[in-house]
């Protein structure tokens, strides 16, 4: 459990880093702390309110056990081997937070689509609703650009269901499912709404995936964090997902 990986952390440090030091919150305090934090995304001051230690220690003890859980082996996302072994299907798709409007770059962080500043992040996702794999990007940027610069490999044979978005990848990658597209000049026939429909009832597992971690509130309201953490944080929720499904 996450309070045994903070003990035997906290067991390895050197005796004389702990030594004049008075720990006003047991282990357990501090883990449910930090997973506080994560869920609500609340002030510090009112974690002060509730543990009854002041903002400063509060956000200690919360990054504290953040980087303890994630470098930690067992909280991590499995291997990107993984991913180069044939699957059975894959579901890709990206998702934007709110981020606060960046003193510099606002032009590169701002999403048209979103009509805000936004930061952005890309899952692929199994057909049993298991993460494999998170990339970011801090800046605006496209989800085929995304997915290139993450530098992902999948297995040929593994069926990759994707939306509108990566219609260009179709001529780069073998066995890519892509929704059609109509226009004025060419409507779609029967066959062709069929197929979108039964690709959009695969493809619901990642949108259900996204709002899981979205649950936590850190990722649903504005992210006024720094933007080193947030990849970190982010990959710590997506392991939690992932825990709650498969175990």
């Amino acid at each position: 459990s996450m309070v045994e990986v903070v003990r035997k952390a906290e067991e390895k440090r050197l005796w004389w880093e702990t030594r004049w030091r008075y720990e006003a919150l047991i282990l357990e305090d501090q883990v449910l702390l930090a997973m506080m934090y994560l869920r609500s995304y609340t002030t510090y001051l009112y974690l002060w309110a509730i543990f009854g230690v002041s903002e400063s220690n509060a956000q200690r003890k919360s990054i504290k056990i953040e980087n303890i859980l994630i470098k930690s082996w067992l909280f991590s996302l499995p291997k990107k081997t993984l991913l180069q072994e044939q699957l059975e299907s894959v579901i890709i798709d990206a998702t934007e937070v709110q981020r606060e409007r960046p003193v510099r770059r606002q032009k590169k962080s701002y999403s048209w689509k979103k009509k805000m500043h936004t930061l952005k992040a890309q899952l692929i996702v199994t057909q049993e609703w298991k993460i494999m794999k998170t990339s970011f990007a801090q800046w605006k940027v496209h989800d085929k650009v995304l997915y290139d610069n993450s530098k992902t490999m999948l297995h040929p044979q593994t069926k990759k269901k994707w939306d509108s978005w990566y219609q260009w990848l179709q001529k780069q990658i073998s066995n890519v499912e892509i929704p059609y597209k109509s226009s004025k000049y060419k409507k779609l026939t029967k066959e062709e709404r069929i197929h979108n429909h039964m690709l959009s009832k695969k493809r619901i597992k990642v949108e259900n995936v996204i709002r899981e971690v979205k649950i936590f509130d850190i990722f649903d309201e504005t992210y006024r964090n720094k933007w080193r953490r947030f990849w970190l944080r982010f990959n710590l929720i997506c392991w939690i997902v992932n825990h709650n499904k498969w175990f």
